[in-house]
């Protein structure tokens, strides 16, 4: 028999059954389809272990570099945070060199003393507006109507 994929296999696994003669070829190649679908079957959960700890890994690598990056970037806030007391100190506004041209600038910044004192239209409102599943599912569940809701039955695969 030739290398059949687990698709083809299942195929050919419901026309054997489908014929259920006592042929004792028959019931060779049946064991030996059967066989090759749990091979098939024990390769795919393998392979999907595999690709399993592969994301895992991949997680972990990204939690890693979103550290360095931080790390980074805390270490360039410090760098600029001495270069400007060191320039102020020696009462410097500018510093040009072939590597950089460094100066300071004026900016406003908004500072909120009391956020409970401020004005209605200075403050925005952020809403989050979302389907309470587990609400509406035990409202169905107990016969209610719900509008624009209904439940439906999956099968989900479960690999230990």
């Amino acid at each position: 028999m030739s290398e059949l994929n687990l698709y083809e296999l299942s195929n050919a696994l419901e026309k054997i059954e489908e014929m259920s003669d006592d042929d004792t070829s028959l019931l060779e190649y049946l064991d030996s389809v059967q066989m090759q679908v749990a091979d098939k079957i024990n390769n795919i959960v393998r392979f999907r272990r595999t690709t399993e700890l592969t994301v895992e890994a991949i997680r972990n690598e990204e939690e890693r570099l979103e550290k360095l990056r931080k790390l980074y970037e805390n270490r360039n806030k410090r760098l600029k945070a001495y270069l400007a007391y060191c320039l102020k100190k020696m009462g410097k506004d500018k510093f040009e060199s072939e590597v950089a041209k460094i100066n300071f600038r004026k900016s406003d910044t908004t500072v909120i003393d009391d956020f409970s004192k401020l004005p209605k239209e200075f403050v925005s409102v952020k809403t989050t507006v979302s389907a309470n599943k587990t609400a509406i599912k035990e409202a169905i569940k107990k016969g209610i109507v719900v509008e624009g809701a209904h439940l439906e039955t999956n099968e989900n695969l479960i690999i230990k």
